[in-house]
């Protein structure tokens, strides 16, 4: 498939300078951003799992172990108590 579009030279030139900069083809670089775009499912397509639909927001805090069950009295010793609440 061919698609044209007209954008501005500045646009072209921020498109193509961004393909350089990642050593990929601008065409490439377009569809890497197609594929990002929200997928409204057809009736017979097979639906996004949970996973596909939010799988940009996975990820760990930086300066935080990779999974907080490593030390549950440092990471999760109030977890689950409400901060007003006095504790004892």
């Amino acid at each position: 498939m061919s698609l044209h579009l007209d954008v501005s030279p500045q646009a072209e030139a921020r498109f193509n300078s961004v393909a350089q900069e990642r050593g990929i083809e601008p065409e490439q670089l377009f569809e890497e951003m197609v594929d990002q775009l929200p997928v409204k499912a057809a009736v017979d397509a097979t639906p996004l799992s949970i996973y596909e639909r939010f799988k940009d927001l996975f990820g760990t805090v930086e300066g935080l172990p990779t999974d907080l069950s490593e030390n549950p009295g440092k990471y999760m010793g109030d977890f689950g108590h409400d901060s007003g609440e006095d504790q004892h």
